[in-house]
């Protein structure tokens, strides 16, 4: 999504090159691309696409969904700019929360994806019953590329409230893991500026709990670091999460997510 220009279709452009196959596209953020003819968003030239999950909103030229050479567009679930024809489609503004076109937690596309449990945000472990960041609200799928089974955190950061009458720590860093990728030991560094309540657990890519590095310890003002030995895990990519909140608290009040390799 966002500044791509093409001739064509800018976002997705599907061609007849699987005839009687339709191709599915499930949970992306289509937006802001460009393209001189066609479409900036999704052209179906002469194949049958499904579309479901996905916002398609602010590309150019054109409709954001446009058909060409005998071309079948079904989409369900989907906001687009302008509107389309299906069960659950809306047309509204999405709400990015920043230029990562994270949602804000207010979005209209939160919980608003397919409902079949195919399609379920991962859960967050700590708290049952809600998604696990970046996906918000409940389980229900969300509209988008931060929405779905396989949605899974890029470094982003978020502040999802303050405090201001309290010591609650104003600022922290997580940083990338050294050595990444790695076999089977990396350190895990971070900087908290101020007092804060800290935790840091590793998640697998389905979002299940792998193990927890620190959990809610009271953590002094200053620069740590951590050791992850992934000696009893398998090969593949995992997601290391820093919370953290002030000591009186449950709430948590600042989270960042990266991802790291281990490679065997």
């Amino acid at each position: 999504s966002g500044s791509n220009t093409f001739s064509g279709g800018a976002g997705i452009w599907a061609l007849n090159n699987l005839a009687g196959k339709s191709k599915i596209i499930e949970n992306n953020t289509i937006v802001n691309n460009s393209a001189t003819v066609g479409t900036g968003g999704v052209l179906s030239w002469g194949t049958t696409l499904t579309l479901r999950n996905n916002i398609i909103r602010g590309n150019t030229v054109g409709a954001q969904i446009v058909k060409t050479g005998g071309g079948i567009v079904n989409a369900t679930y989907c906001n687009v700019q302008g509107g389309y024809t299906g069960e659950g489609n809306i047309n509204i503004e999405p709400a990015f929360s920043d230029t990562n076109f994270l949602l804000a937690v207010s979005s209209p596309c939160v919980d608003a994806g397919d409902s079949s449990a195919t399609f379920n945000d991962p859960e967050d472990t700590a708290n049952p019953g809600s998604a696990l960041f970046p996906a918000r609200g409940t389980l229900r799928n969300d509209m988008g590329a931060y929405g779905g089974p396989r949605s899974y955190s890029f470094p982003v950061f978020v502040v999802v409230g303050v405090n201001e009458n309290s010591s609650l720590v104003n600022e922290f860093y997580l940083l990338q893991n050294y050595p990444n990728p790695f076999n089977p030991v990396t350190t895990i560094r971070f900087e908290v500026r101020g007092l804060g309540l800290v935790s840091l657990k590793v998640f697998d890519v389905l979002g299940r709990e792998v193990t927890t590095l620190i959990h809610n310890r009271v953590m002094d003002e200053g620069k740590h670091e951590v050791e992850f030995d992934a000696s009893g895990l398998t090969s593949g990519v995992y997601f290391y999460r820093l919370s953290v909140s002030h000591p009186n608290e449950s709430a948590i009040r600042y989270t960042q997510t990266k991802k790291l390799l281990l490679m065997k």
